[in-house]
């Protein structure tokens, strides 16, 4: 007959979050900045152009699928969710920004859609930017 002992032990192990969080919410961060590139790219090139953006959408859409299979649920809304929203948000303005760049190319206004597509190239990076930099900011203060 074999005797079994039992042995107990208090292990304490800790993860590193920000290594985690950083390798979630990648995509997240990346894919506006690669959606933001469109607007280096002439109106004319209609399928390219709009290929950016979508393609952007959806890595979000996807990123947003899977942080959120990764965290606990919750009714409020996090961090991660809040950042989300935000990278939508962005691209979707940057495909809506595409659309009338378009037109105004179209309509024989090629300066003016330069000149917007420059301007949104400047503003739309640097808005995202510190709207995720305040809700980072705003996650950090509350823990």
């Amino acid at each position: 007959v074999a005797l079994l002992e039992l042995l107990l032990a208090d292990l304490d192990l800790r993860r590193d979050n920000r290594d985690a969080a950083i390798k979630l919410l990648t995509t997240m961060i990346v894919a506006p900045f690669v959606a933001f590139a469109a607007f280096l790219i002439k109106p004319v090139d209609v399928n390219t152009r709009f290929g950016v953006g979508v393609g952007a959408l959806f890595a979000v859409a996807t990123s947003a699928v899977i942080v959120a299979s990764a965290v606990p649920d919750s009714t409020a809304l996090t961090a991660a969710d809040r950042m989300h929203m935000i990278s939508m948000t962005f691209i979707f303005a940057s495909l809506v920004q595409s659309a009338v760049s378009m037109r105004w190319d179209a309509n024989g206004h090629a300066r003016r859609s330069m000149l917007a597509d420059r301007f949104c190239l400047v503003v739309f990076p640097l808005l995202f930017a510190l709207l995720c930099a305040r809700v980072v900011s705003n996650a950090v203060n509350s823990i």
